[in-house]
């Protein structure tokens, strides 16, 4: 076969894999654990490139559409193509040409596309697969819970890539394609089972999260606004019969003596998205908690959007806090929290679950991400992590 058309086919199957894994079902997201197959198999690095930039590409199609919200479209193609180009190098960085140096240089990978800076801006990693194949396997918590977590996974797909090799070696074709569909109907099974589970048992139900989708347009809104809006939310929570409430990222947007105003007659506790200004001309993205009529910040988000919100070369825009506190503890629970972009990236999900938190609280505002696949792959995300330590969450947000 000619060796271009090739690269086109393994990148055609790259966007076809990327489509179908995010943005759907949260069963869907099983299909992403091929990329790791294909890692292990595919011996040429530039057709495996080849498959996973188009894995990138159709999977975090989103970025695109949203940046051009901020952006205009020769920009919002430049952030999209180097997000998709610079995630994809990193698998291909260090490259073993046999199974034993590729689990090297597999663990290698997942480093990069962990850390900053590669980290900061890498979406869809094919290891939250995890959540629906090894569930609960991070339940003990902590440090110890992810490496526990992650680590039955690696062995567990290791053996099934161990196996097929060795069929390949001592078999006929015929029988390595039998063992190749018993692993798929086996993981098929593993993922329908637990995603049916997943979304019948994770939410937390004595948390109740309120949606909204208010038009925020340029993403500020006047005082006035924001005031009309926290007296919708206001008369959501007093009419509800639970005693914790969950608003979303810029729920109260920027916090003024006048927010005081609204919330100072309810008995009950609240955690809602706000802002607050800094001494300079930056702003802090963060999470409050609303009780005797008292706002306080409890969380600042430490990894904003890159670019349209955190702005490292500038002192305006919102401040990153890259490696603050994961989250928060109240009344003796202690609360992860991740908004919005923390919630598609693994770096914050490690700090935070390394905290072993009781209850992940997730708040995002997708006003400028309308019609796109984020806010879906946002749930997956919290969804496949909380199944794979087993916590409940309480997802909360603006569309």
């Amino acid at each position: 076969m000619n060796k271009h058309l090739e690269k086109l086919l393994y990148f055609i199957v790259g966007i076809s894999i990327g489509f179908i894994a995010w943005g759907h079902t949260l069963f869907l997201t099983i299909f992403a654990i091929l990329i790791i197959f294909a890692y292990f198999f595919i011996e040429k690095r530039s057709n495996f490139f080849a498959l996973v930039f188009g894995y990138y590409l159709a999977s975090s199609r989103g970025l695109f559409w949203g940046t051009i919200t901020y952006y205009n479209i020769t920009t919002a193609g430049g952030v999209y193509l180097v997000a998709a180009l610079l995630s994809s190098l990193a698998w291909i960085i260090f490259w073993g040409k046999t199974q034993k140096t590729k689990i090297v240089s597999f663990l290698a990978a997942q480093a990069i596309l962990i850390l900053p800076p590669i980290g900061l801006i890498s979406w869809v990693n094919p290891i939250l697969t995890a959540g629906l194949i090894t569930p609960k396997a991070g339940s003990m918590g902590g440090v110890v819970g992810e490496i526990v977590g992650f680590g039955l996974f690696f062995i567990l797909i290791y053996l099934m890539i161990f196996g097929l090799n060795v069929v390949k070696k001592q078999f006929y074709t015929q029988k390595t394609t039998m063992y190749i569909m018993m692993n798929c109907v086996l993981l098929l099974g593993i993922a329908y089972g637990s995603s049916t589970k997943i979304n019948s048992n994770s939410a937390n139900s004595e948390i109740l999260a309120i949606n909204s989708n208010e038009n925020y347009e340029t993403g500020t809104v006047s005082p006035i606004v924001d005031f009309q809006r926290q007296m919708k939310y206001l008369e959501q929570i007093e009419n509800s019969k639970n005693a914790l409430c969950l608003l979303p990222e810029n729920a109260l947007g920027y916090v003024t003596p006048a927010n005081d105003l609204v919330w100072q007659n309810t008995n009950k506790t609240i955690f809602a998205g706000a802002s607050f200004n800094n001494v300079d001309k930056s702003y802090s993205n963060t999470l409050t908690i609303i009780s005797h009529g008292e706002i306080r910040p409890i969380y600042k988000q430490r990894v904003p959007v890159p670019l349209s919100m955190w702005k490292p070369w500038s002192n305006t825009g919102v401040k990153a806090d890259i490696w603050g506190k994961g989250g928060f503890v109240h009344d003796g629970y202690e609360y992860g929290v991740l908004i919005c972009y923390e919630q598609l990236i693994m770096l914050p999900w490690i700090q935070t679950m390394s905290q072993n938190p009781d209850v992940i609280l997730a708040i995002s505002n997708l006003w400028w991400a309308k019609d796109t696949n984020i806010l879906k792959i946002q749930e997956q995300n919290i969804q496949l992590l909380a199944s794979l330590f087993d916590k409940t969450y309480v997802f909360a947000y603006n569309l």
